[in-house]
């Protein structure tokens, strides 16, 4: 193992370290910014390989919302972006109530999505002795 390798993987393991014993600020800070469930569904989907119009395809929201938003993070600090290059968070950290946050919002969007009444299937053609007994 190169000396490369083993000062990556120590410093990967600070990094573990600090993000686990300062996780509540972590959290304060991002809901401070993140204030909304489509927002925290973004950042959710910020992984370094989408592009602005992948997240916005993904997330169901406009290329503009998604300018605004990764505006805001990069302002804050919390995402590297240049424009024409996917946006990078420079804290992989999501608070694990928003995960839950997000699946309940999108179940119940689900459920609004579903016809509330079921269409009858198609009824049986009768033949006219049939026709004859209803009249």
């Amino acid at each position: 193992m190169s000396e490369e390798v083993k000062i990556l993987e120590e410093l990967q393991a600070i990094k573990f370290v600090l993000v686990l014993s300062n996780s509540d600020r972590i959290d304060s800070y991002l809901n401070e910014i993140i204030t909304t469930t489509i927002r925290r569904k973004i950042w959710t989907l910020l992984d370094g390989r989408r592009s602005p119009t992948e997240l916005a395809n993904a997330s169901g929201v406009s290329g503009a919302a998604i300018t605004k938003f990764l505006n805001t993070v990069s302002e804050a600090g919390l995402v590297k972006y240049e424009k024409g290059g996917p946006p990078r968070r420079v804290i992989d950290y999501t608070p694990a109530n928003w995960l839950k946050e997000i699946e309940e919002t999108e179940s119940i969007q689900q459920k609004l999505n579903e016809p509330r009444i079921k269409e009858p299937e198609s009824k049986p053609k009768m033949d006219n002795a049939e026709k004859m007994l209803f009249l």
